[in-house]
């Protein structure tokens, strides 16, 4: 054993004293080193994960829900029908678009379904930037409602809007977690399936069109097929009036809910309505109202396959003429010009005599008035007036086709207006001046088409239209029965166009010559118009017959067609002693003053038909 000695002793005892002394320095430097690095790593997890605020991208995945009944608020998508009840799943590769609402900006890119299902995956690379405790909205859609198809699949398509809204948790190196666990979409529109009846329940209506209004808005539906149960996409409203138009093989159909009703977003409706058929008064007396035929009559005198009697498709067909004559009395060739837009057979059809003498299968629309005695509406025979003593017979007696719903009327079911009641529509029924005026259809295939409207006594103008009426062009003459043109300045020929002028159309909308000019519509307007009741009778001019010793003119008798596109010529039912009375009216007249009058002409004149049936 080694004995330690005082000076050994003093060393070691020395020596220890160092070591604490150092021990301590040591356990100093390393708590002040991992404090420091603490601080260090304490500063790194605050800024490191946190993205700065710079455009980059990040890869986002996370879980979606599109109607599955364990999500959080129930069902969201409706879309495929099962029974009387609609499921939804999403498609495989479906996309969604994402903004940052917190900083108000789009992402770039897109999220995709990864897997077809109830619920799926949704993943994908966004662009932009994106912090901690930032709100997302993801976006499946955006919605049009405007022209729908009126079935599922056209809505899954088009307007299966849906939104859901994600906070984000924590961004790490590009990766972004989430506080929820999954993506809950919210529809945001109802979704009805009208089932369309007749008024007594006891009919389908299969339509080819179907307008919804709610709340001032409208929304299309255009089937083809026609059918009766319509699927259609409407945003949720509350404590509204639902309005349904239906065109059924031509003719409309309505019904406005007896309720306000609620349509609430994310749920399915399945109403069953019963439609009353449209109809649109205009008075014709103090008491009693008529709705116009929705076109001109039209007349097949070889017609072996096809009704001899047919109402015109459109409002604004008129056959016209393959060498209508501009001007009276003048059989220059150089003053003739084709006009009129019906066909048979693809072949364009005529009001010339010479084609109806060839008995060849065509239609014609200008009739000689309806004798008793000899109601041939081609006889063009100077002796008719003979006949008029034995009184009329109304077009209506006979049966009569309608081409837009393909059914025949029974007789009796038209009928002619008196001139009594023409002058009633245009001079004396409540706000008679407002419901009339002169307009032109343009844009059509086979050109501008000029005409009156005429409006039903309750008219409510289509949203976004204008509508001059007559009062505002006209002034009423009392006594006369008759309008005539405001003159300021003061009348005077030399201001008017003459019908060479008023030929070339379209015409300058700023000369106020041409009295259409205020009221210049496109197909799609004038459908506006038409759908809520306006009837337009189309400037089909007039057939006549030049007699060489009635008028003294040099050259032979000749029959023609004259001042097509220029005047508006319309029967009534009633005589004048040889004559009978008929609506004129002037688009732009160089002669005469008159606008909308009652006149008289020879029953052998062929003038247009406009049918009726009292309410």
């Amino acid at each position: 054993m080694h004995n330690v000695t005082g000076t050994e002793k003093h060393k070691l005892m020395f020596g220890k004293k160092e070591d604490r002394k150092m021990r301590k320095n040591v356990f100093f430097y390393c708590t002040l080193y991992m404090i420091t690095l603490c601080l260090i790593m304490t500063g790194c997890n605050k800024n490191e994960p946190e993205q700065p605020a710079k455009v980059q991208t990040y890869h986002v995945s996370i879980q979606a829900g599109k109607g599955d009944a364990n999500q959080q608020n129930g069902p969201r998508k409706a879309l495929v029908l099962n029974g009387t009840t609609l499921t939804a799943s999403w498609k495989k590769d479906e996309q969604v678009s994402v903004r940052n609402v917190t900083k108000n900006a789009d992402l770039g890119g897109s999220l995709k379904a990864q897997s077809p299902g109830v619920q799926t995956i949704i993943s994908g690379d966004l662009t932009g930037t994106i912090n901690a405790g930032d709100e997302l909205q993801l976006t499946f859609l955006s919605p049009d409602y405007t022209n729908q198809r009126g079935t599922i699949e056209d809505i899954a398509t088009y307007c299966d809007y849906a939104v859901a809204t994600i906070h984000v948790e924590s961004v790490t190196w590009g990766s972004i977690t989430f506080v929820e666990g999954i993506a809950d979409f919210e529809n945001k529109q109802a979704i009805a399936k009208f089932t369309l009846m007749n008024e007594a329940k006891d009919a389908a209506l299969a339509a080819s069109d179907l307008k919804v209004e709610v709340d001032n808005n409208a929304y299309n539906i255009h089937v083809d097929p026609a059918t009766s149960e319509i699927f259609v996409a409407l945003p949720g409203f509350s404590d509204q009036t639902i309005k349904l138009t239906a065109t059924v093989s031509g003719k409309k159909y309505t019904y406005t809910s007896p309720s306000a009703k609620t349509f609430e977003n994310g749920k399915y409706y399945a109403i069953t309505v019963g439609m009353k058929s449209k109809v649109y008064g205009f008075s014709i007396d103090d008491t009693h109202q008529i709705e116009f035929a929705h076109g001109n009559l039209q007349y097949n005198k070889a017609a072996t396959s096809t009704p001899k009697w047919r109402i015109a498709e459109h409002q604004y067909d008129y056959v016209g003429d393959n060498n209508a004559y501009l001007t009276f009395g003048n059989n220059d060739p150089n003053n003739k010009h084709s006009v009129g837009n019906v066909y048979f057979n693809s072949v364009k059809c005529s009001n010339e005599t010479d084609d109806l003498k060839m008995n060849q299968e065509s239609w014609i629309d200008l009739l000689s008035w309806s004798c008793k005695d000899n109601p041939d509406p081609t006889d063009m025979s100077g002796v008719r007036t003979d006949f008029v003593g034995g009184g009329f017979k109304d077009w209506g007696e006979y049966q009569i086709y309608d081409p837009l719903s393909g059914d025949t009327y029974p007789a009796n079911t038209w009928r002619t207006l008196s001139i009594a009641e023409w002058q009633y529509i245009f001079c004396y029924r409540p706000n008679y001046d407002k419901l009339f005026t002169m307009a032109s259809i343009d844009g059509l295939p086979y050109g501008n088409v000029k005409g009156i409207i005429i409006l039903p006594d309750d008219f409510d103008m289509p949203s976004g239209l204008s509508f001059t009426p007559a009062k505002d062009i006209f002034s009423h003459t009392d006594g006369t029965n008759y309008f005539s043109y405001t003159d300021n300045p003061p009348y005077n020929y030399d201001n008017y166009p003459d019908y060479n002028e008023q030929l070339q159309d379209p015409a300058d909308e700023n000369d106020s010559r041409f009295m259409y000019n205020k009221n210049r519509y496109t197909l799609e307007q004038w459908t506006q118009l038409e759908e809520a009741g306006a009837v337009f009778l189309p400037a089909a001019g007039r057939r006549m017959r030049f007699s060489k010793e009635f008028y003294g003119l040099d050259w032979e008798e000749f029959d023609a067609v004259m001042y097509a596109s220029i005047q508006i010529n319309y029967w009534s039912s009633t005589p004048l002693n040889n004559d009978a009375y008929y609506l004129g009216a002037h688009i732009d007249n160089a002669n005469s003053h008159t606008i909308v009058s009652d006149k008289s002409a020879l029953p052998y004149y062929g003038l247009s038909v406009r049918l009726v049936r009292d309410l």
